[in-house]
């Protein structure tokens, strides 16, 4: 076991992204509306229309949720790429939603100012578990 890299620095990483992530998803984004409260439509740029999520299951909360848990799973069992992928993934859709929400202001340059704390908590959280991501060690297989 000389050789063999800890799991804990990337798995600390990841732990503290997904309590900020699931933090900010408790907390208003905008409009006095958490994540938990936009639909997961809402990312994309062409559904301009703002329903509310009449559940968390059609909400921003269910893949971003999703996404965190299959990545600090991926870091847990040390399968690097797929970890990666995953926090690729989280931060992506974070990104969208921040673009589609630009696109549907009408001043977009003025978005920065009207984000609230919920927003900002689940996209450092999103950019810590993908930093736990590249900071998970690649599987060895033991020798005995």
């Amino acid at each position: 076991m000389e050789g063999r890299q800890s799991v804990w620095p990337a798995l600390l990483s990841a732990l503290i992204g997904a309590g900020l992530l699931v933090a900010g998803l408790i907390l208003p984004w905008i409009d006095d509306r958490s994540g938990s409260e936009l639909p997961w439509r809402s990312a994309l740029p062409w559904d301009l229309s703002q329903p509310a999520a009449s559940s968390a299951l059609v909400s921003l909360a269910l893949p971003l949720g999703l996404l965190a848990g299959l990545c600090i799973i991926a870091i847990i069992v040390r399968v690097r790429g797929l970890a990666i992928a995953l926090g690729i993934a989280l931060l992506g859709l974070e990104i969208a939603w921040f673009a589609s929400e630009s696109f549907r202001r009408t001043r977009g340059d003025l978005l920065v100012s009207q984000l609230e704390v919920g927003a900002w908590l689940s996209l450092g959280g999103a950019v810590l578990i993908l930093i736990g991501a590249f900071l998970t060690p690649r599987w060895e297989q033991q020798v005995r």
